[in-house]
C-alpha cells in the first residue's frame, strides 16, 4: 500500500527540485556572459601560460556574480575575429589578453660553514620574474573595444643551492596584483555588481553604474 506522506514529500522534493533548475536557469540568462581568452607574445615561457592568465583574471571576476565566465581556447578565438566568434557564441563580451613574460637569473655567493669545514663559498640561485598584461575588453554586438588596460607586475623567486626554471606557477605570483587591478577596473564598468560613487561635490554626484545599463562617462541627466 503506497504511503500518502510520503509520495506527497517525493513530490515536493520534484517539484523544488523543477523550481531551482528553473530559477538557475533564468539566472544564467540574466547574467552578463564574459568569454577571457589570453595569448602568450613571450618567445620563453611555459606553454600553460595564457590558459593559467585566463584562470587568474576569471578567478577575481567571480566576485561579481552578475558574471557568467567562460574560458575561451585560444586558436579558436582568434583575436583577429573575436567579435564576431563571441557573438555566435552568443557571449555579450569577450576579454582579449596578451601576456609578456620574461625572466633573469641571479647567483650571489656567500660564506658558509659546511661539512666541518670553515667557512665556503655557496652559490645561490635567484630569479626575477617580470610580466605585462594587455587586456582589451569587447562589445560581442558591436565589435567596439570599449575598455583597454595594461599593468605590469614583478617577483623574484629564490631557490637556493638548486637553480630552477619558473614554470606557469611563478608566473601567476607576478602577475597576481596586476590581475586584481584590471579585474576591478572591468568590474568597476560593466554590469557592477553594485554602484560606485565616484565624486560628491557640493550638489554634484557622480556614481558609476557601468556600461552595461547604457550610461557613459560625463552624462549628465536631472535628480
Amino acid at each position: 500500500m503506497l504511503n500518502l506522506s510520503s509520495c506527497l514529500k517525493t513530490a515536493v522534493l520534484c517539484l523544488a527540485a523543477l523550481v531551482c533548475a528553473g530559477l538557475t536557469a533564468q539566472e544564467d540568462k540574466d547574467r552578463t556572459r564574459i568569454g577571457v581568452v589570453f595569448e602568450n607574445r613571450s618567445r620563453a615561457a611555459d606553454m600553460e601560460l595564457p590558459s593559467s592568465m585566463a584562470r587568474l583574471l576569471i578567478s577575481e571576476l567571480k566576485q561579481n556574480k552578475n558574471y557568467q565566465l567562460i574560458e575561451l581556447t585560444t586558436g579558436v578565438f582568434d583575436q583577429s575575429n573575436a567579435a564576431k566568434a563571441a557573438k555566435e557564441a552568443g557571449l555579450d563580451y569577450i576579454v582579449l589578453g596578451n601576456v609578456f613574460a620574461k625572466f633573469s637569473d641571479e647567483i650571489t655567493i656567500g660564506k658558509e660553514v659546511k661539512y666541518g669545514l670553515g667557512p665556503v663559498d655557496v652559490a645561490r640561485h635567484s630569479t626575477k620574474i617580470d610580466i605585462l598584461i594587455k587586456v582589451k575588453v569587447v562589445e560581442a554586438e558591436t565589435g567596439k573595444v570599449i575598455l583597454s588596460e595594461n599593468e605590469q607586475g614583478s617577483k623574484t623567486e629564490r631557490w637556493g643551492e638548486v637553480k630552477q626554471t619558473p614554470t606557469a606557477v611563478h608566473y601567476d605570483k607576478a602577475a597576481e596584483k596586476p590581475m586584481s587591478k584590471i579585474a576591478h577596473i572591468i568590474m568597476s564598468d560593466i554590469h557592477p555588481s553594485e554602484p560606485v560613487v565616484l565624486l560628491v561635490r557640493e550638489k554634484e554626484l557622480a556614481i558609476d553604474v557601468g556600461s552595461k545599463a547604457g550610461i557613459r562617462k560625463r552624462q549628465k541627466g536631472k535628480p
